[in-house]
């Protein structure tokens, strides 16, 4: 069994960024304050949907959902304390708010993430349009 992360804090230093289809795109999480043993998770979170995982530390690519097979990843870099992730040739349904969490933070069947959680808008910049979902 792993121990409850206590007195944690997560940073998401970009609350929206702009990538053009097909490029690649990092998303930044910080964290500090955190104790004992500990996993990290990164959310998906399309408009009027329920947030889901689509990376588990713990199970790492067998976490990722089949929409992002072969192009997300995510890096842990205990010493720095963060935990960010990539997504390659990224798609226009990519588009959505996607958060980090120490342990698990959204429960089955959730509207919402159960804590006021910071969060990243990844908008999809299609030619000359920009489409920003989940702000």
């Amino acid at each position: 069994f792993l121990e409850l992360a206590r007195g944690q804090t997560v940073n998401q230093s970009e609350s929206s960024i702009t990538v053009k289809e097909e490029k690649h795109v990092m998303i930044p999480c910080s964290y500090k304050d955190a104790s004992g043993s500990f996993y990290m998770f990164w959310y998906f979170q399309a408009l009027n949907q329920a947030p889901y995982a689509i990376y588990n530390e713990l199970l790492k690519d067998e976490s990722i959902p089949k929409k992002f097979k072969n192009r997300l990843s995510a890096d842990h870099d205990k010493a720095q304390r963060t935990f960010h992730l990539q997504i390659s040739s990224v798609e226009l349904s990519d588009s959505s708010v996607y958060f980090c969490a120490l342990q698990p933070t959204v429960r089955a069947a959730a509207p919402a993430p159960h804590r006021n959680l910071p969060l990243t808008s990844l908008c999809i910049k299609l030619e000359s349009l920009d489409l920003l979902v989940g702000v």
